[in-house]
């Protein structure tokens, strides 16, 4: 089955875009104190939050040219590499930072926080999954108990992470 590509919502993105503009604003009138005495520049916090939100936009518009009905695949790997990456975060390989231990990595260098993977593999791993077993979905057992079992097995992960900030 093709789909039809439709132009992109505009609503939504407008909407999304307003939110990221009060973002913006809260982020200003909420450190441009803290910034001037710590870096001299009220605007320190403004400005690389402004750089990471054009790289959230620019992501984004990547995003939208992505066919994610080619991603299904993906769903089952990721959901396994996450779940390995979170359990090594609480041995000895995971790299401490701020008396937490959230991060994988190589010597002292942070490469990554498992749990942002997490949340991209749990949500690929659900669609799927559901997706596949919609008839099964009106059954609270069969349908909605082991989803919530795998959300409580990657909360837990999580939560075992000291200081979750």
């Amino acid at each position: 089955m093709r789909l039809k590509k439709g132009p992109p919502d505009l609503i939504l993105f407008i909407t999304a875009l307003t939110l990221l503009g009060i973002g913006l604003i809260m982020v200003f009138s909420s450190s441009a104190v803290t910034a001037s005495v710590r870096y001299g520049d009220a605007y320190y916090f403004f400005k690389r939050q402004i750089i990471w939100s054009v790289i959230g936009i620019c992501a984004l518009l990547i995003t939208m040219k992505i066919n994610y009905h080619k991603l299904k695949g993906l769903a089952l790997p990721a959901m396994i590499i996450a779940l390995i990456c979170l359990v090594l975060v609480i041995t000895p390989l995971g790299i401490a930072a701020k008396g937490s231990s959230r991060w994988l990595g190589i010597g002292d260098v942070r490469l990554f926080a498992p749990s942002e993977l997490a949340k991209l593999a749990t949500v690929m791993f659900l669609a799927r999954t559901m997706e596949v077993n919609i008839d099964k979905m009106k059954d609270f057992a069969k349908g909605v108990l082991p989803y919530l079992g795998i959300l409580a097995v990657i909360c837990g992960l999580i939560m075992l992470q000291p200081d979750l900030g």
